[in-house]
């Protein structure tokens, strides 16, 4: 990796300090109302989320890059080695240096990792929660951050997430429903204030896949924000 696609790191990294400094003021008012009123790289296209991983040690990217706290290396991730349904708490834990733990409304446990794809403009970056059952088999994958290019994802999400483009004023929205109801989504949307230095963080990307084969509704966070999309008119 050349030291100007490393200096790139820290920046691409900022935006996992927070998984939701990215909603835009009139969500974050139409939210607090409602609680108020009524409550990578190229890969073989054989890539499957539910195949299992190869063992430690088998063509994993390098350990990390240091960026800010040296004692907190930031790891490189490929995509399509993030977005899996069959890994273990234990593969996760051993995979990032630094892992919080998270409960959801739905009787799942989570644990967030910073997730940075790469440093070309369509890669991703932000924090990627892994939602256990009882059973410890991942239910949901959910990531929130930001890209400037969504043309890989969307292409990774339509061919293997079953993700579908669906009508949508102000950005691009891609539905996996059952029985007409989403159970996934992933929702892009341009950021608050777009800077022509700063070309990673145009687009706003917020993605929630549940299990395949297995109906699950989406969380109440993510069912809540597109209560605000058709609200506003948006979806």
């Amino acid at each position: 990796m050349s030291m100007k696609r490393l200096l790139l790191v820290p920046v691409l990294v900022s935006a996992t300090a927070g998984p939701y400094l990215w909603m835009d003021d009139g969500w974050k008012q139409w939210a607090s109302e409602q609680a108020q009123g009524a409550f990578g790289s190229s890969q073989a296209d054989t890539w499957d989320p539910l195949v299992a991983l190869p063992s430690p040690g088998g063509g994993f990217p390098p350990p990390g890059i240091a960026a800010g706290d040296a004692s907190v290396p930031i790891t490189i991730t490929d995509l399509r080695e993030a977005l899996r349904f069959n890994v273990t708490p234990a593969w996760v834990l051993q995979r990032w240096p630094r892992v919080s733990t998270v409960r959801a409304a739905d009787d799942l446990s989570g644990l967030r990792v910073p997730l940075v794809t790469g440093t070309r403009v369509d890669d991703l970056s932000g924090s990627l929660t892994y939602y256990f059952n009882r059973d410890q088999q991942v239910q949901r994958l959910s990531f929130h951050g930001y890209t400037g290019d969504a043309t890989r994802l969307i292409q990774l999400g339509s061919q293997h997430l079953n993700l579908q483009p669906e009508p949508s004023a102000g950005g691009m929205m891609y539905v996996q429903r059952w029985n007409g109801q989403p159970t996934s989504v992933l929702r892009i949307s341009h950021s608050p204030l777009v800077q022509a230095h700063n070309p990673h963080s145009r687009l706003v990307v917020q993605l929630e896949v549940n299990r395949p084969g297995a109906y699950f509704q989406l969380s109440p966070e993510f069912q809540q924000l597109l209560q605000y999309d058709s609200h506003t008119g948006r979806w």
